[in-house]
Formats: structure tokens, C-alpha cells, sequence
């Protein structure tokens, strides 16, 4: 998935839930390859980056078994997990910094959206997401 694509689900409203891939632990981030979340805002940064605000409390449970010991303990052994550090929000809400260049592949992949906007995209529509909707209820109303 490229920027650009997750860039318009966000500017049509939607929070769509990520799953993220092999490539989140070659860019060092904290969740870890299969962890999920949902992404609640984004915006863009200046240095071409693009910060998304991410909710992983309602995927802990979900998270916990994707999560690797390598933080260390107070006697210096790999034993904990992300959630276990400070590192991991109290509230968990986690900003991850993507590159805006479409060039790069995001290191993650969308795995949950609504399923009213995935009609809009399985319509090869040419209409904006808002516009296609209310022509659907247009539609719609006249049989109401």
C-alpha cells in the first residue's frame, strides 16, 4: 500500500484498521509484524513524512502474542514486550512517521475498512467517496 491510497480512506473519513508486515521490524518500530491498530487521524509532516495517530487499545489482546521479549529488565535480560515498557502509551495511542513518497511501500497493510467505502471502491466510481454517497441515497430515497 502506498501513502497516497491509505492518505484518501482518511480524507473520506474513515479510520481503517492496519495490520503491520515484516517490513515494521527492518524499519524499527515498536508494533511488531501481525500487531494491529487503528488508524484515527493523519497529517503531514514537512520533511515529506506523514505522522498517523494509531489506536492499539482495543487490539491489545489481539497484539500481545505478536509481541517479542526484547526490551530489557532492571538485571539487563531481553524479558519484556513493548506493552510492558514505558514506551508503550498508557492510553494506547502510538504516532508511527510514514514516508509520503509513493515510491516506498507502507509496512503495513489495511485488513478492516467500511464496508460502504469498499462498495464505493469495488464501483470504479469516478465520483469523490462524499459525492458517490449521496448520489446513493439520492438513489436509494426514491424507493423509500
Amino acid at each position: 500500500m502506498k501513502y497516497t491510497e491509505l492518505a484518501e480512506m482518511m480524507k473520506a473519513g474513515l479510520q481503517p484498521v492496519i495490520e503491520f508486515t515484516a517490513e515494521a521490524k527492518e524499519h524499527d518500530l515498536e508494533p511488531e509484524p501481525g500487531m494491529r491498530c487503528k488508524v484515527l487521524s493523519s497529517y503531514d509532516c514537512e520533511d515529506g513524512c506523514a505522522t498517523l495517530r494509531c489506536s492499539f487499545a482495543e487490539y491489545q489482546r489481539y497484539n500481545e502474542p505478536f509481541a517479542t521479549s526484547d526490551y530489557f529488565d532492571s538485571d539487563h535480560n531481553p524479558t519484556l514486550t513493548w506493552f510492558e515498557t514505558p514506551y508503550y502509551p498508557a492510553d494506547g495511542i502510538y504516532d508511527i512517521y510514514v514516508d509520503m513518497d509513493d515510491e516506498y511501500e507502507l509496512m503495513f497493510t489495511v485488513v478492516e475498512m467500511s464496508p460502504v467505502y469498499q462498495h464505493y471502491l469495488d464501483s470504479n466510481s469516478n465520483l469523490s467517496y462524499v459525492s458517490w454517497m449521496e448520489h446513493e441515497l439520492q438513489r436509494i430515497a426514491k424507493y423509500v
